[in-house]
């Protein structure tokens, strides 16, 4: 059996011996069991971020770190990475020129299979993207927070492609992320 050390960084740190953050819980590791130590995963951690003890449903799973999850909370995480985007616009546009220079090929193949696995909503987004073109389909501010940037056009039902509900990128990435939560948690029996 092996622990891991307490983090003084952590707010939990020194208060109590049994605390559930991850960085003042002693990790087990049973290390008779073949193919290496089996680290068992605490229920909450501590995020060195914003130094706070949260459950581990608030952690990215990481199978590359002990315990299986991420040691910075998912608030912290996407904090981070909207500050890298924001601050390396330019490097992101390249490598993403650069890969998709790489792999045409994969991307239009990708490309394909996601027009043949959902044809109506292609349609819809040509039709609206048309319609857009030409005039008849104006934007609108988001039905959100009212912003009037990165707009897009949010298709409730497909089969109506020029009904519309326009959103601001953020809040068609919210609407469509609660939608797959939804949908997993009506697949669960």
């Amino acid at each position: 059996m092996r622990t891991i050390q307490n983090n003084p960084d952590c707010p939990a740190f020194g208060t109590n011996p049994t605390s559930p953050c991850a960085n003042s819980l002693a990790l087990l590791a049973d290390t008779s069991k073949v193919g290496g130590p089996d680290i068992l995963s605490p229920a909450e951690k501590c995020c060195p971020g914003c130094k706070k003890t949260k459950p581990i449903v608030d952690f990215y799973k990481d199978i590359c770190m002990k315990g299986g999850f991420s040691c910075w909370c998912k608030s912290c995480h996407l904090g981070f990475m909207k500050k890298y985007r924001d601050t390396n616009k330019a490097k992101i546009k390249i490598k993403r020129k650069e890969y998709y220079e790489n792999n045409r090929e994969l991307v239009a193949k990708y490309n394909r299979n996601y027009i043949a696995s959902y044809p109506e909503r292609r349609s819809a987004h040509r039709k609206t993207h048309r319609a857009r073109r030409s005039g008849n389909l104006v934007p609108q501010p988001c039905s959100v927070c009212g912003s009037t940037e990165n707009i897009q056009a949010h298709h409730d039902r497909y089969d109506r492609p020029l009904e519309v509900r326009w959103l601001c990128s953020v809040h068609h990435a919210q609407h469509h992320a609660t939608l797959r939560t939804q949908q997993s948690l009506e697949a669960k029996p």
